[in-house]
């Protein structure tokens, strides 16, 4: 290590250090911050040099390997329990009324995969589709959910075993939609927080923006081909 202070210089070998953060935690429980970290520098067991970091300098990120594991599955059917317009950062609307209290399931499915080796990471993809009645006019609807696990937006799963897995994700969108000649979005919109749950062979997915299933919630859902690998 070399360091300079007051106009010297100079280069040494330390044996080990330690680095120690102060968390700020709000009164909620749930804005966490910094103010303080400082970093020790040892030589012989006696501190050699020690380095205290403005908070103003400091980024956080982490990440959890001590069990790495993948998952692939296929999912398909389920019940649509609800669908509700998106409340706010609606990308795309119309002014249609109507609701999904007799959504049909006529072809559900989707897929994913969920790897945990420096955090965990993946995509999972979900199709619903049911119709929707107009006087005499019947028309197919779909809604494509897509979500992604990306440590930059802290998604986890604190279950993730051979028969049970629980993902908190928060990066993905709900797209709704008639396929016609020329596709007519009823909204396309992204989602705060989705939640998926698996257990054994059967799933349930929630997705929502002030809760975690105020957008949608699909229970029921078959699972598939569910392949879980203990990595190395």
């Amino acid at each position: 290590m070399s360091a300079t202070a007051s106009g010297k210089r100079w280069i040494g070998t330390l044996d080990s250090y330690t680095f120690e953060m102060d968390a700020d935690i709000g009164s909620d429980q749930s804005n966490l911050g910094f103010t303080h970290a400082q970093i020790v520098g040892y030589s012989n067991g006696n501190p050699a040099i020690v380095i205290n970091l403005d908070f103003s300098s400091l980024s956080f990120s982490y990440s959890r390997s001590s069990n790495p594991a993948s998952v692939s599955f296929q999912l398909s059917g389920g019940s649509v329990d609800k669908i509700n317009q998106p409340s706010f950062n609606t990308i795309k609307s119309t002014d249609v009324v109507w609701n999904f209290n007799q959504f049909t399931s006529t072809r559900n499915g989707g897929s994913g995969t969920v790897s945990n080796t420096n955090g965990f990471k993946g995509t999972v993809s979900f199709n619903a589709q049911g119709t929707l009645v107009d006087g005499s006019n019947v028309y197919t609807v779909r809604n494509e959910i897509y979500m992604n696990l990306n440590n930059l937006q802290y998604s986890d799963c604190p279950i993730f075993t051979q028969t049970q897995i629980l993902c908190y994700i928060r990066s993905g969108y709900i797209h709704t939609y008639m396929p016609l000649a020329r596709d007519t979005t009823f909204w396309k919109a992204p989602i705060k927080l989705f939640v998926l749950e698996i257990n054994g062979n059967k799933a349930a997915l929630t997705g929502g923006q002030n809760s975690a299933s105020d957008v949608f919630q699909i229970s029921n859902i078959d699972v598939k081909n569910l392949h879980f690998n203990q990595l190395s």
